[in-house]
């Protein structure tokens, strides 16, 4: 695996450059020196010049020979660091999703020919009855000689149930290392129109969402030799999900693909895509669940029941028996039937009595009032962390906050009305500004940071520098000009995040180097010595300043343009996630400017006039060089975007103040899952539910 590097005559156009800009600014320091410590000046600028182009030589020779040759270790390596990750990440996710008590659905294969032809899968042969033990049915499904799987089911069956379980068998303690990497993924993050078909989705998709890959000696090339190496089983969940048209293409980039996989969908729009194509899926086997018998149901219940539930389960399961109430029977039917019965009744210790009456016979009814129920349920049942009736040892289960049940209903409806308006399943949270404000909103709510951002410049001008107001107010639009900037950027921004991972790092510092970037540094030092300048220091002291403060200014610009990497964690990712580490570039870039040149002005101005007058031009120059420059060095602006548009939403009422804890706890208690960056409703019924007209 060979990277790309850039030549050496670029290589030393960048050293002479930066040599270059080191020695004009020893020469400008020697030429305003007024004593003779001009010699002591001479000597540092030299040795950071010195110091700054030995490093970059160094690091473009050791990028040139590092060429990142793959060896099976380190193909071993990046495996088994992925399988570790996937484990914690979906076992966590199981117990979230109240997977410990498992229905037991029992699969079959398909043999219709029209759907898939699986009499070439060779190696042993599958079973026509694969049961209900997802270990056995993990094992016999890895004997086969291609590995390529569709889950069938009507909703509710548990088609994702089984995928999740598929998941942890083949990445739990008892997998062989032969295996390839079990990864869940949505079938709504792939647009197979793209070029590269499965293949290169899936590569992007590890890249971005599995950057633990990068500390395995492979770099970024780790998720290309797993994918191509056929270390990498995709489980893609949700066909049916999508619009009709693009089932079609999924079908066909899986009809022509030689990638394995597992695939879960409706059976109604899986034969609906595979009529359009023509043909049937080769070398795959298709499994659909067998009807749960209303014993099944009954024993599922009454095993979780107490030995004697009283009169109204009895009449209840009695009732399953025959088939009545009819909506009740037909919920108690199918395995999400029963896990809600399970989660509203049996858990909360509720009285069962209105599901053998009028709620039992009317279908629409009794699915609605399972799901507020589920809601509410989990709610009481899951109190925030330190909470004197929290339960101990699940803190990563409990929410961070508490939330009211009925304004909590609230917020989950709209954010299944916005869903589902757009015809998707996927809530991609730096994309929620784009989907929900209209373009006037957008920059208003810009302005409106802009404005607090401005005046907190203003203040520190007015209160700290002693400023009069024709200087603070100018002080105070630079100060916001850059927010409002990155704002609207940041609406159209991915996620980023802070790397201080030094490793086949080098070539991203000549990638930093920019015009645009030399004229950031050249206007932040003006407007350092400007604002020194109107902090009464006197020319010859503003000038010192400024040079001085260049020395900073220069490395932490270079330092926080080189840090930020785009998207993910080097951890199980989660939305939360990335928006937390968002937030951190946006804190380094305003923070690192704004401390290194309030410090070396305040230092300099204090050496030479004194401790007040030092700590006053520090103000001034931190504010300069933090607040009006750090914000235009924010490469990912996504949370900026983010946080301008959960304010004016919750202006609005729409949704609380802090919207990114209302997903993280609603994802906590269950009602959201995650994949990947994104959100999802845990099941598409509850958001069907809860996006229905009548609802919102």
């Amino acid at each position: 695996m060979a990277n790309r590097h850039r030549s050496w005559p670029a290589i030393l156009v960048d050293v002479l450059l930066l040599a270059a800009l080191c020695a004009l600014v020893v020469y400008a320091v020697r030429l305003t020196s007024l004593d003779q410590k001009a010699t002591v000046t001479d000597t540092l600028g030299l040795v950071l010049a010195a110091t700054a182009s030995a490093a970059l030589i160094v690091r473009r020779i050791r990028s040139r020979l590092d060429r990142g040759v793959t060896n099976h270790d380190q193909e071993e390596s990046a495996k088994q660091t992925l399988v570790g990750v996937v484990w914690r990440e979906w076992s966590d996710e199981s117990v979230i999703r109240s997977l410990d008590y498992p229905i037991p659905v029992a699969w079959r294969l398909v043999k219709d020919r029209r759907l898939a032809d699986h009499r070439h899968l060779g190696g042993i042969k599958f079973p026509d009855d694969a049961g209900d033990d997802v270990s056995a049915l993990a094992r016999d499904f890895m004997k086969l000689d291609t590995w390529r799987l569709v889950v069938t089911g009507d909703p509710g069956t548990g088609k994702s149930t089984l995928a999740m379980r598929l998941l942890l068998e083949l990445s739990g303690k008892k997998r062989d290392p032969a295996w390839p990497v079990p990864v869940l993924l949505s079938l709504s993050g792939w647009d197979t129109t793209q070029k590269g078909g499965l293949r290169a989705w899936l590569i992007k998709t590890l890249e971005r969402d599995y950057q633990a890959l990068w500390a395995t000696g492979l770099g970024t090339g780790a998720a290309d030799t797993l994918v191509t190496g056929g270390h990498i089983l995709p489980i893609l969940d949700g066909l049916d999900e999508l619009p009709a048209p693009v089932r079609a293409g999924v079908i066909s980039a899986l009809e022509t693909s030689t990638e394995q996989f597992v695939l879960t969908s409706r059976l109604q729009e899986l034969r609906q895509a595979i009529t359009e194509l023509g043909r049937p899926l080769p070398c795959t086997a298709v499994i659909a669940p067998k009807p749960l018998t209303r014993t099944i149901a009954e024993t599922y219940l009454r095993d979780r029941l107490p030995p004697e539930p009283g009169p109204h389960w009895e009449k209840l399961l009695s009732g399953l028996r025959t088939g009545k109430p009819a909506a009740l029977s037909q919920m108690a039917g199918t395995p999400l039937g029963l896990w809600l019965l399970n989660a509203v009744y049996i858990r909360t210790g509720a009285d069962p009595a209105p599901l053998t009456g009028e709620l039992g016979r009317q279908h629409a009814e009794l699915e609605a009032h399972l799901w507020d129920g589920y809601i509410r349920a989990h709610l009481a049942a899951r109190p925030p962390r330190g909470r004197a009736d929290g339960r101990s040892g699940l803190s990563r289960l409990q929410p961070r906050h508490e939330w009211d049940p009925e304004r909590t209903l609230d917020y989950l409806r709209r954010l299944a009305g916005t869903l589902s308006a757009r015809d998707t399943r996927d809530l991609v949270w730096w994309r929620l500004g784009m989907q929900v404000l209209s373009e006037k909103e957008r920059r208003r709510a810009g302005l409106r940071i802009w404005g607090w951002i401005g005046l907190l410049g203003g203040l520190v001008a007015a209160v700290g520098g002693q400023l009069p107001s024709v200087v603070t107010i100018p002080m105070a639009f630079a100060s916001g000009a850059g927010t409002w900037i990155a704002i609207q950027k940041g609406f159209t921004d991915r996620p980023g995040r802070v790397s201080l991972r030094m490793r086949s790092r080098g070539k991203d510092l000549t990638r930093v180097f920019s015009v645009t970037l030399l004229a950031r540094i050249v206007l932040a030092v003006l407007f350092v010595v400007g604002a020194v300048l109107v902090g009464d220091a006197g020319p010859g002291l503003a000038v010192r300043i400024g040079l001085w403060s260049s020395l900073g200014i220069v490395p932490a610009f270079l330092f926080v343009a080189w840090v930020q990497q785009p998207t993910s964690t080097t951890a199980p990712i989660t939305p939360y996630e990335t928006w937390r580490a968002s937030r951190i570039i946006v804190i380094l870039c305003v923070a690192v400017p704004g401390v290194v040149a309030g410090l070396i002005a305040g230092l300099v101005a204090g050496t030479a006039n004194g401790a007040g007058f030092g700590i006053k031009l520090g103000l001034l120059s931190g504010v300069a060089g933090g607040l009006s420059f750090g914000f235009t060095m924010v490469q990912y602006a996504a949370w900026l975007a983010f946080a301008a548009t959960a304010w004016r939403l919750a202006e609005r009422g729409d949704y609380p103040h802090n919207l990114m804890g209302f997903l993280d706890d609603a994802h906590r208690l269950g009602f959201l899952r995650v994949v990947g960056p994104v959100y999802q409703f845990r099941h598409a019924g509850l958001q069907d539910h809860l996006a229905r007209p009548e609802r919102l």
